[in-house]
């Protein structure tokens, strides 16, 4: 199954990062539970490449991955050290994954890996492929340092490891002399801590540590034969250099392996922007919308009604509403206050707030809205009805009284730099009272509360100590509550 494609900008959705603590990762911080499958945005191409933004190396940095989410899904699988295929090969083995991707430099496609995670590192033992001739235990002379424990800004070492493949040579090699052919996969470089800051992911934002990675080789064919008595190396002409190229990882406490990232081979540069291959962890929202519906009331035409539409994500990773479409051309009359993309993080609840003006006499039975979001769970979008009506439209539900008899005209300046005059009208002598609130509903304030008499009545209001921009003024008299949208400008 393909999952909906969500790539989106990250500028002005999430929070500023201030400054933190460097971080260091531990051989705890590392999942290693049996049985935990770990999902991966993956996406790969070895002719022209990914265009990337690997990011900055240093402290205190920051690295945007939400843009890398992919229709295709790559899972690991945590497997149990004593019931793993050639256990006795990797009896000190006590983390074994399975992954669909295996990258030492070439790319040995899906199978196992065995590790040990221990108080001075993270090895890796040795592999076995899935298939072909690679479907042997390859067990390394010398353990690969994955990363040093703890793992933490500034640490430094040098790769190097081989895999020794061998067979009965085929009769047709050098006419029979031959008595076993090996293949040999040499895998050399250097690898260094780089970073540390915060990465942007579907999972939120954490703290982590940035791996650099830089790897070369050479894959020799040997052949083995008896020459008076003694065995003897002969090497093929079938070898080749496995060139160089650059792997960027980053870990996260609990959450290990947050991405990688590698280059197309031959790279030097190590700010490179084509990649071969890409994965990011895939940690996916549970977008639950308890009430399908947003409702205004009732509310006249020429004045302005607000409606809210609550919901919560319950999943392990980031939910966010990419954007809201609506029906029968409402997108002239309904405004989302609600800044899109809005984040709502793991485990907590969110609120997209409306504004209606309607311009004519109407009922908004049958129309909705279209609510897209990255749930791949739920249907996308979402359609959400609308409700709500004109007092004067025919057939609707009265149950809130009609506001017939008081009127609001639109205040003067606006947009306003400071200071603006509401003007509205009462039928009779009533109690006033306004208030004032971002387009958030928060930082509610009451600006003025006092009985007027009948006639036309305008009152100032003074915001030159507020921050510029948009602000909702909620009119309550003994004839009803009307909402207006105002902007002020510095």
């Amino acid at each position: 199954m393909k999952w909906p494609v969500v790539t989106l900008a990250a500028a002005g959705i999430l929070i500023p990062i201030v400054s933190m603590a460097q971080p260091q990762i531990r051989p705890r911080d590392i999942p290693s539970q049996p049985n935990l499958i770990l999902a991966y945005w993956a996406a790969s191409n070895t002719v022209d490449g990914i265009e990337v933004d690997v990011g900055q190396s240093g402290e205190n940095r920051v690295w945007d991955l939400l843009n890398y989410q992919f229709d295709d899904v790559s899972f690991d699988t945590l497997i149990d050290p004593d019931e793993a295929p050639e256990r006795e090969t990797f009896a000190a083995a006590n983390r074994v994954i399975h992954s669909t991707v295996n990258d030492l430099g070439i790319n040995l496609g899906s199978g196992y890996q065995y590790e040990v995670l221990a108080d001075s590192g993270w090895y890796m033992l040795g592999v076995l492929g899935d298939s072909g001739i690679l479907n042997m235990p390859m067990a390394f002379p010398n353990p690969l340092l994955i990363l040093p424990m703890p793992a933490e800004y500034g640490d430094g070492w040098n790769i190097g490891t081989q895999y020794e493949i061998g067979f009965p040579a085929p009769d047709t090699l050098l006419g029979g002399i031959l008595d076993s052919v090996y293949v040999r996969i040499r895998i050399g470089g250097d690898a260094e801590i780089d970073g540390w800051g915060i990465v942007r992911f579907s999972g939120g934002e954490v703290a982590a540590i940035r791996q650099r990675i830089s790897t070369g080789g050479r894959i020799t064919l040997v052949g083995t034969m008896v020459i008076l008595g003694r065995r003897v190396e002969v090497e093929l002409p079938y070898g080749f250099d496995i060139q160089t190229s650059i792997t960027y990882r980053w870990f996260a406490a609990g959450v290990g392996e947050v991405a990688s990232i590698t280059s197309m081979l031959g790279e030097q540069d190590p700010a490179f922007t084509l990649a071969r291959q890409i994965r990011v962890r895939r940690i996916i929202p549970e977008m639950i919308f308890p009430q399908a519906t947003i409702t205004f009331g009732e509310v006249r035409v020429g004045n302005s009604g607000l409606a809210n539409f609550a919901f919560q994500n319950r999943g392990e990773g980031i939910g966010i509403i990419t954007r809201v479409e609506f029906s029968g051309g409402l997108g002239s009359e309904i405004e989302v206050l609600t800044v899109l993309p809005y984040v709502v993080e793991p485990d907590s609840s969110g609120r997209l707030r409306f504004l209606w003006t309607p311009t004519v006499e109407k009922s908004l039975a049958g129309e909705s809205a279209l609510v897209y979001h990255n749930d791949p769970a739920l249907n996308n979008p979402l359609t959400i009805t609308l409700f709500g009506a004109t007092p004067d439209f025919n057939g609707v539900n009265e149950e809130q009284p009609a506001v017939k008899d008081f009127t609001l005209f639109m205040n003067y300046p606006n947009p306003f730099n400071g200071k603006t005059m509401m003007l509205f009208e009462l039928p009779q002598t009533s109690r006033v009272c306004v208030s004032l609130a971002d387009v958030l509903g928060r930082n509610d304030r009451v600006l003025f509360n006092e009985r007027r008499a009948a006639g036309r009545v305008s009152i100032p209001l003074d915001l030159s100590g507020l921050a510029a921009g948009a602000y909702l003024v909620r009119l309550e008299t003994g004839g009803g509550v009307i909402i207006r949208k105002v902007i002020l400008e510095k």
